[in-house]
């Protein structure tokens, strides 16, 4: 099944944690007109081309250098709530601010996959990154 296909955007978790619960509430739901599928994977093998956004919780930091250049050059948006995780090449990185979850978003990560993030989006985020660089490199 590609990215483009059946009318699906599919959400891939990697293991088990509680924002599963959360992510999973989603499951059916539409955005314009693809309907969101949630898949819960329990290793990197796991994770396929079938996936649009890959949350990666900060449990499962040990992944992240081996998930990041599985996914350098697709159309795959990384998110996760690591500590750093937008500065150390992924999409979208959850941060506290106080007793407030916020989000940094790593422009070139974005760019160099492909994607682009509405200005919408840009405006609520608490940084942007806008680090360049060799899309490989990230």
């Amino acid at each position: 099944e590609s990215l483009e296909g059946d009318g699906t955007l599919t959400i891939c978790v990697l293991g088990d944690d509680p924002i599963v619960q959360v992510i999973e509430t989603l499951q059916g739901k539409s955005v314009g007109s693809r309907t969101l599928r949630v898949r819960v994977v329990q290793d990197i093998s796991e994770v396929s081309e079938r996936c649009h956004l890959v949350y990666i919780p900060a449990v499962e930091r040990l992944y992240f250098p081996s998930v990041l250049p599985l996914f350098h050059d697709r159309p795959v948006l990384l998110v996760s709530d690591m500590p750093g995780f937008a500065k150390q090449g992924g999409a979208i990185g959850f941060v506290w601010v106080g007793k407030n979850i916020r989000f940094e978003i790593n422009l070139a990560a974005v760019e160099c996959r492909g994607l682009k993030i509405s200005s919408k989006l840009s405006g609520l985020a608490t940084s942007i990154i806008r680090r360049r660089g060799e899309c490989g490199g990230l």
